[in-house]
């Protein structure tokens, strides 16, 4: 591999992500929205785990995304557990057009607090918004999210509405998550730094203590 392609996938970031949810909420329907832009009648039911690639560029980063289309059965639920760990964002998905789609989700919540890293971010997405009548409302969905303190949006992976929005909503999340890390990180560096020289022995007293600067 030459130096140029070796500094091209240097400056390409992976990100892990998760569809979790019950069985028919539509997470692999949103899977193939997101990542080829097409919708498939009559999909069959994941078993297991299935995932896609795509590359995106986001507020000028490069990123490579692996999206994990998790099965919603019970039988499923240890394979789905041991593959949270390491994600970096999970979307979290029911159905607006039925009202127990909404049941379980605090035990998918459970799940992934209990299975996943600590600074994994979430989003809940109500899928099948083309549909009428819908059976979930969007208060309900409301007060989910503020139960859980994650966002929510709607979407439908039939249309595409609000498909590729979800997903940009969770990657900048991580993203600013992680600057504030770096920052964090910056931060404790340079305080060490200052409080050496400060420590130093035959400092004057009129010496300039210095500035901290961070630059992004």
């Amino acid at each position: 591999m030459s130096n140029s392609e070796t500094d091209k996938s240097d400056k390409i970031k992976t990100l892990k992500l998760m569809l979790i949810g019950d069985a028919a909420v539509g997470k692999s329907s949103i899977m193939y929205r997101y990542t080829m832009n097409s919708f498939k009648l009559n999909m069959l039911g994941t078993a297991g785990i299935d995932f896609k690639k795509k590359e995106i560029e986001i507020d000028d980063n490069k990123i490579k995304i692996i999206l994990y289309d998790t099965a919603g059965h019970d039988r499923f639920r240890k394979i789905i557990k041991n593959h949270c760990k390491g994600a970096n964002g999970i979307v979290l998905v029911y159905d607006i057009g039925e009202e127990k789609s909404i049941e379980r989700l605090s035990s998918w919540m459970n799940d992934i607090q209990e299975n996943s890293d600590p600074d994994v971010e979430v989003i809940l997405v109500g899928n099948k918004a083309d549909i009428t009548p819908r059976k979930v409302t969007e208060q309900e969905g409301l007060e989910l999210s503020m139960k859980f303190n994650i966002p929510i949006i709607e979407t439908s992976a039939k249309t595409g509405q609000n498909v590729e929005e979800a997903f940009n909503i969770l990657i900048k999340k991580i993203l600013k998550k992680e600057k504030v890390e770096i920052f964090k990180t910056s931060e404790s560096k340079e305080d060490i730094k200052i409080k050496q020289i400060k420590s130093l022995p035959g400092k004057r007293k009129d010496d300039h203590d210095g500035c901290k600067c961070i630059i992004f």
